[in-house]
Order: structure tokens, then C-alpha cells, then sequence
């Protein structure tokens, strides 16, 4: 398994593909070599800090619904003495991680076309499919600023939960690459939302995950891991997720898979898999089937 830098990431080499599971229809988004869609993501703002749909409807549990926002934009200028980086082209690198969210994005509309009988046991035309059953990944805003420029797009990442622990499925470190222990669902919203306060910037690992529920197709963008500058500097051992070894792979002109933290990810996805499973498979049975998206 490898995963890849935004530079070297193209969307057209993924296709989707439905199968039945235990009678239920899944999709599964690979590369024409069988990789998983995972990214290394250039430097973006965090506009909001973690939020909880549950905690915001007054739930008294301890919420397991995290999500965490990435804004299409970052500043002019981050203090990355720290970090191996090339940070004059985080501009372009994320410019083109949106358009590759976009190519993702129609190709799950080309494939919900191609597969209308399957997916929702009638044909259906290509602007009814895009309009009412295919979940918009990129959320656009008609507001403006007071240059008269629309606020940057922004995307929203999931933060999964380890089935096999039940804790947070998530990797922090700080620019100095050292780990802030994230152990449980606790952490999120003491730790996380302190590190994390509106308006951080920083960079993340994420993995795109297509789901059928309900009839309706879209994409979970799962939070794997995150990098911020930790002005507190919380005690915690060095694991380099953000590391190839001796330097950071922080460089968005990295064209090579990053093997250290493949096995760090590579154990989430496995962890997390049986989970995601559960939360984004249709109820409804369906015929046996393995297409792939020409």
C-alpha cells in the first residue's frame, strides 16, 4: 500500500467500482494498480475548530461524530524552520488538490450515471443523479468578502473511529514532528480543540472513502493524521509520521510514496474499515454484482 503527495496525486487513475457484500452494495474507489486513494495535503487553513453534530443537538454522551473542516486557502508566510519544506509552491499544490476532488467528484456522478438500474433500480437522468442522489464533497460559499471575492471552497474530514480500540482514529504531531497522544474520544474535544483553534493553519493526511447509503452516493473524507505548530509543546515521543527518516516529506514537489507513515495509515484503514463499512453500506439487497467504471 502507498499513499501520495498532492503533486503526484491524479484522480483520473481511480475508478469506482460496486459490489455486494453480505447482500449489501458497496462502492470502492482504487487506482488501476489497486492503491487506495490517500493524500498528503499541502498547507491549508483550519476555519473552524472540531465540531460534534451530536454535542451541537445538546447529546449528554461523549460525541463520536468529530469533524474537521479544510479551507482551500493558507497564509502568505508559515514558520516552518522546522520542517523540510518548499512552501513557495503550497499555493498551486492546493489549487490542484481541488481540482482533483472535482475530477472525484464526477467521476461518482459518471459512474451513479452509468450504474442508474443497479444503484437505484431505475434509469435516471445524468441532472436528476448530480442534483439529488450524489453528495457534493466540496462545499462552495456565495458569500464574499469585502474585496468582492468568494470565500475560499472548503471540504469537510472525518475523524473515524479505531474499531478495535474504539478511540479516535487519528495521528497528531506539531512541526517539531512529535506526537500529541490523542487516546480518546476525550482528547478531541479538550486536547484537539485547543490545538486546533479557528483560523490554524497546517497540514493533513486524508483518505477518500465513496459510501452508498439511503440510495444516495458521496464521498467520507477520513482524517488520518494532522500537523500544527503546538505553541505549548505537549510532552509526547517522536513517531515521524510527517517523516521519510532523516527529513520531512513535508515538500509538495515530493513525488515518491512516503513509506514510514504508509504502515502508520495502513493500520487505521484496516482498523477503521469494518467501521466505515457498517456506517456507509445501503439497506436495500440488491443483485450480485462487480462492475467497474470503464
Amino acid at each position: 500500500m502507498s499513499f501520495f503527495t498532492t503533486e503526484n496525486f491524479n484522480a483520473e487513475n481511480f475508478n469506482y467500482k460496486l459490489k455486494v457484500v453480505d447482500g449489501k452494495q458497496q462502492i470502492k474507489l482504487t487506482s488501476k494498480d489497486g492503491k487506495l486513494a490517500i493524500v498528503n495535503t499541502p498547507f491549508m487553513i483550519f476555519p473552524f475548530p472540531v465540531s460534534s453534530y451530536a454535542k451541537s443537538k445538546g447529546s449528554t454522551e461523549i460525541p463520536t461524530d468529530w469533524t474537521l473542516d479544510l479551507k482551500a486557502a493558507c497564509y502568505e508566510t508559515l514558520d516552518l524552520k522546522k520542517i523540510d519544506c518548499d512552501y513557495s509552491k503550497n499555493s498551486i499544490m492546493i489549487k490542484k488538490l481541488f481540482a482533483e476532488i472535482e475530477i472525484l467528484q464526477n467521476k461518482l456522478t459518471d459512474f451513479a450515471v452509468e450504474n442508474s438500474v443497479k444503484l437505484f433500480k431505475k434509469e435516471l437522468k445524468r441532472e436528476i443523479i448530480e442534483e439529488a442522489y450524489v453528495a457534493k464533497i466540496i462545499k462552495k460559499s456565495d458569500k464574499k468578502d469585502q474585496d468582492g471575492n468568494h470565500y475560499p471552497d472548503r471540504i469537510t474530514t472525518k475523524i473515524m473511529k479505531n474499531i478495535k480500540t474504539g478511540n479516535p482514529d487519528l495521528i497528531i504531531e506539531d512541526f517539531e514532528e512529535n506526537s500529541i497522544p490523542i487516546e480518546s474520544w476525550d482528547d478531541i474535544e479538550t486536547k484537539v480543540s485547543a490545538l486546533i483553534p479557528k483560523g490554524t493553519a497546517g497540514r493533513s493526511i486524508i483518505m477518500f472513502r465513496p459510501y452508498l447509503v439511503n440510495g444516495k452516493l458521496g464521498i467520507t473524507i477520513k482524517l488520518c493524521a494532522v500537523q500544527v505548530d503546538d505553541k505549548k509543546k505537549n510532552a509526547g515521543s517522536n513517531v515521524f509520521t510527517f517523516r521519510t527518516g532523516p527529513s520531512s516529506f513535508a515538500s509538495v514537489s515530493t513525488s515518491k510514496p512516503v513509506e514510514p507513515v504508509v504502515q502508520a495509515v495502513e493500520e487505521q484503514v484496516v482498523d477503521s474499515e469494518e467501521e466505515d463499512d457498517e456506517e456507509e453500506e445501503d439497506d436495500d439487497e440488491g443483485s450480485e454484482v462487480d462492475v467497474e467504471e470503464s
